[in-house]
């Protein structure tokens, strides 16, 4: 695809890192991770979409072999760091725990 249509895989490496972005901060709305996840893993989304970009501008071997050798080791840490703020068990029951009742006024 990068020989026959190198405008696309620039335009596709672009859109995709833009995309983990979107699906960081998703991850806490669908009550994966806390929200401290999004913020924790911006500057790693951030540099490799400032990555991507280069390599959508440039489109040079040196930018691709770049973007290329982030993501190897990009996708393990924001494995990583989903793992480490990822809602327990706890987060969870004590959200379906009902309120705990009120105790009886006394009789005086």
């Amino acid at each position: 695809m990068s020989v026959t249509h190198p405008g696309m895989c620039k335009r596709v490496a672009l859109r995709h890192s833009l995309g983990l972005i979107g699906l960081s901060t998703l991850a806490p709305v669908l009550d994966v991770t806390t929200w401290t996840f999004p913020l924790i893993s911006l500057p790693i989304n951030l540099y490799i979409s400032y990555l991507a970009f280069c390599f959508h501008h440039k489109g040079d071997r040196n930018s691709a072999r770049k973007l290329f050798f982030c993501s190897l080791w990009h996708l393990p840490m924001l494995l990583l760091l989903a793992l480490t703020c990822k809602k327990t068990c706890r987060d969870y029951e004590a959200q379906a725990l009902p309120p705990a009742p009120l105790p009886p006024p006394n009789a005086a």
